[in-house]
């Protein structure tokens, strides 16, 4: 799939300005909507703050030629240059408060490292702050892996050879973080088994990837799941020679996603989040299955994984490939980091 687009959908923010309104009209309509958040956050359960910092940020968004938020747009008290009218923006709002639609499907983007993804509703999951934190997490170790004392020279030859694979792409986000972050500025192949993902994907490439580095991600379709078939769609020259695997794979159990938010289950697309057999953790299984094929030695393997105690489930699964290889073992330092809120959320480890 190529990564180059004629025309590239926009995010809310991104959008030129449509209109001027009166900024007492806006205020007006912003204490209006105060008044749904507190109505609604009682019927729905959910805090009136958190809605009111949602608010605040739709109107930053909306508001154009400002880099001060909505307040600062008129300083004058005058007319405010506008992204969405505000019949644009009720409309908009009462799908948050009515439909559960989360703001980052309403506005078409999420905060991502230091910008913005496109999100299209149904079609990809919002990224989350742990998975920012994967990311960081894998250029910290990578960092200290070649820092550190090892073999020295050997390690300087592999350091930035080799692509990177992100199973399970999504919008891209962890894609384009590892071609643009990482210090070799490797390429990277990212792959998806929906059709939909993979056109959010080549949105942000679009949007994100600088001209001279616009194939630096490979969009690929497959399913991790039908090992043969996917290192295909992968490509056979990256068998054995790849210097990362990452993946936030879907890790839920298919009979809990009924019970989630209804900005989940309501919204988000239930493909990205069933993690088939086995609690939900199917999935992760397969991406190490297939990832000990595809990484070079000393090739890094960093999974995001559910609560539940599906990360130490997932180190035991590598420990036990290990003691299945009969020449030699296939990983070396599995373990677990935990996320923001102390829960045992990533899993690590070292292709032997």
């Amino acid at each position: 799939m190529k990564n180059r687009m004629k025309n590239v959908p926009r995010t809310l923010v991104e959008a030129a300005a449509s209109c001027t309104v009166d900024l007492a009209g806006l205020e007006a309509w912003r204490r209006s909507a105060l008044g749904l958040n507190r109505v609604w956050s009682a019927r729905r359960g959910v805090e009136a703050a958190d809605l009111d910092r949602e608010l605040g940020w739709l109107l930053d968004d909306a508001t154009a030629a400002t880099s001060g938020g909505w307040r600062d747009a008129a300083p004058d008290g005058g007319r405010v240059a506008m992204r969405a009218d505000l019949g644009e923006l009720e409309a908009l709002w009462q799908r948050r408060l009515v439909d559960a639609v989360p703001l980052q499907y309403l506005v078409r983007g999420a905060p991502w490292r230091d910008g913005v993804v496109y999100v299209e509703e149904g079609a990809c999951l919002i990224p989350r702050p742990e998975t920012e934190q994967l990311v960081e997490l894998v250029l910290e170790m990578e960092r200290d892996y070649y820092d550190g004392d090892g073999d020295g020279e050997s390690q300087q030859q592999q350091q930035g050879g080799g692509a990177w694979v992100d199973i399970g792409t999504g919008s891209g986000c962890i894609a384009l973080a590892l071609a643009t972050e990482l210090p070799s500025h490797p390429h990277v192949v990212a792959i998806d088994v929906s059709d939909d993902a993979l056109s959010v994907a080549a949105v942000n490439c679009a949007r994100l990837l600088p001209g001279h580095r616009a194939e630096a991600v490979a969009l690929r379709q497959g399913d991790v799941r039908n090992q043969g078939a996917f290192l295909d769609a992968v490509g056979r020259t990256h068998v054995g020679a790849c210097r990362g695997v990452v993946s936030n794979p879907p890790y839920i159990d298919g009979a809990e996603i009924a019970a989630l938010q209804p900005e989940v289950t309501l919204h988000e697309p239930h493909g990205a989040l069933d993690g088939g057999a086995d609690g939900g953790a199917e999935l992760l299984f397969a991406v190490a299955n297939v990832a000990e094929h595809l990484l070079q030695r000393g090739g890094l393997l960093a999974l995001e994984t559910g609560a539940g105690g599906q990360a130490a489930q997932l180190v035991a699964h590598l420990e036990k490939q290990q003691q299945q290889q009969q020449c030699g073992g296939v990983w070396t330092d599995a373990h677990v980091r935990l996320d923001y809120a102390r829960s045992e959320r990533f899993v690590f480890a070292r292709r032997a």
